[in-house]
């Protein structure tokens, strides 16, 4: 799927673009400067056959011309009005310094300062002139340093590219892929309040929020605008701190990380069994911020990828996004604790909680207690491990945590798969025969 003009991404990085070449303007442009350049030998066959008394730049197309001919004579336009007269023999002008050996006067190429033609200096003019055809801003400067800063940042490679998609409002949200008539509901999965835009997924959803509020950079997304607004904000007012773009960008990207981009990183981004004898739990949690709700799914499954319990718990308190997927870790351990499985592999798509349980980092202070208690409840069990997944590794929990708000307190299921993701637990089983 095209989510972007190839013109536009052969625009420079400094307009815009990602300064891809542009091939066939590129070699149109070769094979006129060819054409052009005395002595050369394709220059003399042209010569001869479609302007042999007179210069390139005021050749006629002709009345049937070769389709070579036709491509060459398209950037004679862009030639002709890039080119002057260097005056050397002109006493009537004597405005202008002469040579004292007066040699002939001759035809200089503008665009560049040695007043040779290069095809690079002919490339270059001629997206300028693609860019003034499609107007500048206001202030271009401000837009150059804003994408210069950009690409600029000292970050992987693979997060500016992000950076610049997620500007461009080309990044492959709900919202957009609705705009294309891939799907029917544009609606964010998270809180299913709002329409799932690059704003929304990046900044704007109370997963997103809660991020940003623990890094201490909430004042960066208040307010309206798209990503591209933020981010200039971000270049602008926090010129003077040079890590800052670099940290937003770094932060922005975690919030929505296409699966092929995690393959290096901690997690898994499918569901994986337990070693032998073991059992792994799933473990999720979601805001239901129109009612103030939270819910909680929970998943067990053996060594032989068959299900052992599941539970889907609806909670009547306003929790952040953190907060509940902290607490659907202790309710799970709880649970385990009820099942009598004593070992054990809780597997969250939050980071931030798996860290905070394996002491890696120190658990925010909305959270400590939960952790603290979460940790009492798991010291009943005989081994323990926490591994970290991606959403697309925990859809079983995920599917069981929206369907707590059909339930009035809890519901739980032994040894049968919930019928609202037996297709979802069929696809991981499907996954493990394929690999």
């Amino acid at each position: 799927m095209a989510w972007v003009k190839w013109d536009k991404v052969c625009e420079p990085k400094a307009y815009g673009g990602m300064g891809f070449r542009d091939l066939k303007a590129f070699n149109r442009l070769n094979k006129a400067g060819g054409s052009i350049k005395a002595g050369i030998l394709l220059s003399i066959v042209y010569k001869s056959k479609y302007f042999p008394d007179d210069d390139f730049i005021h050749a006629k197309k002709g009345h049937h011309p070769s389709f070579a001919w036709r491509s060459i004579w398209v950037a004679q336009s862009l030639i002709s009005d890039n080119v002057k007269w260097q005056v050397r023999n002109a006493d009537s002008i004597l405005s202008i310094p002469l040579s004292t050996i007066l040699p002939a006067d001759e035809l200089v190429w503008t665009a560049a300062a040695n007043g040779k033609f290069s095809v690079k200096s002919a490339y270059h003019l001629a997206r300028s002139g693609k860019g003034k055809e499609r107007g500048e801003s206001s202030d271009p400067s401000l837009m150059k340093r804003f994408w210069q800063k950009l690409w600029r940042a000292k970050i992987p490679t693979k997060v500016r590219a992000f950076g610049w998609k997620a500007c461009q409002n080309i990044l492959p949200t709900k919202m957009n892929l609705f705009h294309r008539q891939v799907l029917e509901d544009p609606i964010c999965d998270e809180c299913g309040l709002e329409p799932k835009t690059v704003i929304h997924v990046l900044c704007q959803c109370s997963k997103a929020r809660e991020v940003w509020n623990l890094c201490h950079l909430q004042h960066l997304i208040e307010g309206k605008g798209d990503f591209a607004d933020m981010l200039w904000k971000c270049s602008v007012d926090l010129n003077k701190e040079s890590n800052m773009l670099d940290m937003v960008l770094m932060i922005a990207w975690t919030q929505e990380t296409p699966t092929q981009t995690r393959s290096n990183s901690p997690g898994s981004d499918k569901w994986t069994p337990p070693p032998t004898g073991w059992y792994k739990v799933n473990i999720d949690g979601v805001v239901f911020s129109k009612h103030k709700w939270t819910g909680i799914g929970v998943i067990a499954r053996d060594d032989q990828d068959r299900v052992v319990a599941a539970m889907s718990k609806r909670m009547l308190v306003p929790l952040g996004a953190l907060e509940i997927e902290a607490k659907a870790l202790e309710v799970a351990a709880g649970f385990a604790r009820d099942l009598d499985i004593q070992k054990v592999v809780f597997e969250s798509d939050s980071l931030l909680v798996c860290s905070a349980i394996q002491g890696v980092t120190e658990p925010p202070t909305t959270i400590a207690n939960i952790i603290s208690g979460t940790t009492q409840h798991m010291q009943q069990l005989h081994q323990v491990e926490i591994q970290h997944t991606w959403r697309e590794g925990n859809k079983a929990a995920h599917g069981l945590a929206q369907h707590a708000q059909y339930v009035d307190d809890y519901v739980t299921w032994m040894e049968e798969a919930p019928t609202m993701i037996e297709d979802v637990i069929a696809s991981d089983v499907i996954q493990l025969v394929q690999n």
